[in-house]
């Protein structure tokens, strides 16, 4: 995964929660395993869950990574300089799902909007934390949803 995708995607990935997208970022891997591995890449405490904070400054870091020409917005053509081997479509997908407004350009704003929306969904107990259980316990019921 790029780096850009994992701005966008770890800006929730708990995506984005790009942290989400970064979580499903290994799709073949058990809900356990990606939960490990994203409380590795974004626990900066180490206290065994990802906050609010934690997560937006890996999202911002990565944005300042994906914004090349440092205007503050991350373009289609930014997003495909950045992710050259993902497919168009995975390209194009990403980009609407958080370029919010439609105005052609991704901004921190739109970034930290839909980190405030995934953890609303992930942070089951409301405590502005997401544990390796609430990451997993999201996970079954999204699949759940999307199979049954």
């Amino acid at each position: 995964m790029n780096r850009l995708s994992k701005v966008l995607v770890s800006s929730a990935a708990i995506a984005a929660l790009g942290i989400g997208a970064a979580f499903a970022a290994t799709s073949h891997k058990t809900p356990e395993e990606k939960a490990d591995r994203i409380m590795k890449r974004l626990d900066a405490n180490k206290d065994g869950a990802v906050s609010r904070d934690e997560i937006a400054a890996k999202a911002m870091e990565r944005f300042a990574k994906g914004d090349l020409n440092k205007d503050g917005r991350i373009t289609k053509d930014e997003i495909d300089a950045t992710m050259p081997k993902a497919k168009p479509e995975k390209r194009a997908k990403l980009f609407r799902r958080y370029d919010a407004n439609g105005d052609g350009a991704i901004t921190q704003a739109e970034v930290e909007a839909k980190i405030q929306k995934r953890m609303a969904k992930m942070d089951s107990d409301k405590d502005g934390k997401i544990t390796r259980a609430e990451y997993i316990a999201f996970r079954a019921a999204k699949a759940a949803k999307k199979h049954g």
